[in-house]
């Protein structure tokens, strides 16, 4: 049998064929992504959950290889997230201990991920993070005598916590921070710590190589060692000597290149949890925990790999998905021609604008954002927005950000408002109109001898209006759906390192998701939609492709530019052995609150860029910037409402 392509069909529904590509696609890598987790069937992976004291839900991963059972059990070792993290940011090391033998619980903390609660510096006792010990020690296939604990950032914090309370734990690894003068303590049985170079939170005022200097004399004098002997990525014993695990004295601190979130995603750092889990708690020697740990033999990336190309790949489907609802008869109307009047300033003044505006969002993001928590210097203004005892804006990073899109789109519709009375008032009867920036169904000759009542139907078409935010449901439900049921059926969410794609936790932070997305919304409408679009919109080119590459790179350089300049500021001396720039700068509360803030930039200004891409490609399938506001809303709100802490 002969298959021939008919290049004109081919055309004609290519949209539907990139579509069939992308599901494809998204299939094949959630489950591959899943298969890595499971390690292809070694590995028995499900979600655990169980109630604390007051009733609030935790929620934890549980890896369980299939040689561990009750017959014979295996080590148990609890895993638990930093600050504004979840589970599966503890997947790397989860997913090689489970491979080297040992059964892990990677848990959700109040107010993180899937549990439910809010986050407080300490819950009250027993402590939540205490309940996942004990929670691993009841397991029948874990052998409770023989147990370790890993955390990142808060994590490590807590895990010392637990350290303290449960004597009987055998081994303690601590993700991030650097080597503190209470290491030593006997408190911690075989402590391993987890150091990177660029650490955020160490050595205020000091450079990359005093900061390393100043953590190994920490060491000399943590471990009772001769002067100037301590050294990084070498087993050391609280007393000098040769380390001893049989007693608990073993110590070992490991140095990577790296900030403070990169420690659990490193490879090296990942193998150093699991040969020191070997060496703690199956008495394995250095040789042969390092054969089975060696990062050559690591796996865990393929969980992320293929976790965030699904999350992409969903992310891009929408757009053909809305071309082939748009291409019915029920939506066709919502597809609108692009205004033919460009009013985007002619060469350097496109630039001059942009670059205003990039410096705008760089310098509110570093200067004026007022904090992430809800109480003590950190404290942020949204927090207090309450009705009743319902507190409004309860996610402590959200606040951060949703403070910047609201400073931001507040500047934006002032100086976009300026611009568009004094265009009107410099060119007449040839000013630009509300339909020339994307806002209006209806042109100026459509309009005129019309009264101003009958105007705003007319202007905002409520019949085409309504079916744009129906498309926009369908797509959110489109993803939502996809996502639902990959972590329903295979257990795993759409993401890599940080938490991207995954369904609501609870209908509290669903019904947080709205307040947020007014906010963003705002910015969005603004922005993303009438400065973009309106005042500062592109000529077209030679194809579509082109167009729309040019108008993404441009975008970034319009949108992002300032928050790239943001984190080149605070990391880059250190490239250079400097010091972290924050240490340094005056701002409100940058010293300790907006250190966070930037983090978040890492995974944020990617977010960012992928959401305007897609935002660029809606505004020019419908001519008008509704859909692609709502939906650049919707999927910023989702990924913070799913992804980031909430408060008490």
């Amino acid at each position: 049998m002969v298959f021939k392509i008919n290049l004109k069909d081919f055309r004609k529904n290519k949209a539907a064929v990139v579509f069939c590509v992308l599901v494809v696609v998204i299939l094949f890598s959630a489950i591959m992504s899943s298969a890595f987790q499971n390690n292809f069937g070694t590995i028995d992976v499900r979600i655990v959950m169980f109630n604390d004291d007051e009733g609030e839900r935790i929620v934890g991963k549980l890896y369980r290889p299939l040689t561990a059972t009750s017959g014979d059990p295996a080590p148990g070792i609890l895993g638990l997230h930093g600050y504004n993290n979840d589970k599966d940011v503890e997947r790397p090391a989860a997913i090689e201990l489970a491979k080297a033998g040992f059964v892990v619980l990677a848990l959700d903390q109040l107010g993180h991920g899937d549990s439910s609660g809010g986050y407080r510096s300490e819950s009250p006792a027993p402590y939540s993070y205490y309940l996942g010990y004990e929670y691993l020690l009841d397991l029948r296939f874990v052998d409770e005598n023989n147990t370790g604990i890993y955390g990142h950032s808060m994590g490590s914090s807590r895990a010392r916590s637990i350290a303290s309370a449960y004597p009987q734990h055998r081994a303690l690894a601590l993700q991030a921070f650097c080597p503190a003068s209470n290491y030593g303590s006997s408190d911690y049985n075989n402590l391993l710590h987890l150091w990177s170079s660029y650490e955020e939170w160490y050595a205020d005022g000091k450079t990359v190589a005093e900061a390393y200097e100043d953590g190994l004399t920490t060491m000399d004098t943590a471990y009772h060692l001769v002067s100037g002997t301590a050294a990084v990525d070498t087993n050391l014993n609280l007393w000098g000597g040769v380390s001893d695990f049989s007693n608990g004295s073993a110590r070992r601190h490991s140095y990577d290149i790296g900030t403070h979130p990169s420690v659990t995603m490193s490879p090296k750092h990942t193998a150093e949890i699991v040969a020191w889990m070997l060496q703690a708690l199956q008495g394995m020697s250095y040789a042969d925990a390092w054969a089975i740990a060696d990062p050559v033999n690591q796996t865990w990336l393929g969980a992320e790999l293929f976790g965030m190309l699904a999350c992409f790949a969903t992310l891009i489907s929408i757009l053909p998905l809305a071309y082939l609802l748009m291409n019915t008869r029920y939506f066709s109307e919502v597809r609108q021609p692009m205004p033919e009047k460009i009013n985007t300033p002619k060469g350097s003044t496109w630039w001059i604008a942009a670059t205003i505006n990039t410096a705008i969002a760089g310098l509110t993001y570093w200067f004026f954002i007022p904090g992430y928590g809800n109480t003590g210097s950190s404290a942020n203004w949204l927090f207090d927005v309450k009705i009743g005892d319902y507190t409004v804006f309860n996610h402590g990073i959200a606040n951060g950000f949703e403070h910047w899109y609201l400073l931001n789109a507040t500047i934006g519709i002032i100086l976009w408002t300026v611009w568009y009375i004094m265009t009107r008032w410099r060119k007449g009867r040839d000013a630009v109109t509300l339909h020339d920036v994307g806002v209006s169904y209806a042109t100026k000759e459509e309009l005129e001898g019309v009264s101003i009542i009958k105007r705003i139907p007319k202007i905002f078409n409520g019949i085409i209006i309504s079916k744009t935010i129906l498309i926009a449901v369908i797509l959110f439900g489109w993803m939502y759906g996809l996502v639902f049921l990959s972590q329903t059926f295979l257990n795993v969410e759409f993401r890599g390192f940080w938490t991207m794609m995954k369904t609501f936790s609870d209908l509290q932070r669903a019904v947080d998701f709205w307040p947020y997305f007014g906010i963003v919304l705002f910015f969005s409408l603004v922005n993303a939609g009438v400065y973009m679009y309106g005042q500062l919109r592109m000529k077209e080119y030679k194809n579509t492709y082109i167009t729309h590459t040019v108008w993404f790179l441009k975008y970034c350089y319009l949108m992002l530019g300032g928050l790239v300049v943001v984190m080149l500021v605070q990391y880059a001396p250190q490239w250079f052995g400097l010091e972290l720039t924050s240490r340094n700068m005056p701002a409100w509360e940058l010293g300790g609150v907006n250190r966070m803030m930037i983090i978040q930039l890492m995974g944020g200004i990617p977010s960012l860029a992928i959401t305007y891409f897609l935002s660029i490609n809606l505004y020019r399938q419908t001519g008008r910037i509704y859909l692609s506001a709502i939906m650049f809303a919707a999927i910023q709100v989702w990924f913070q409402m799913t992804a980031l802490v909430a408060y008490v």
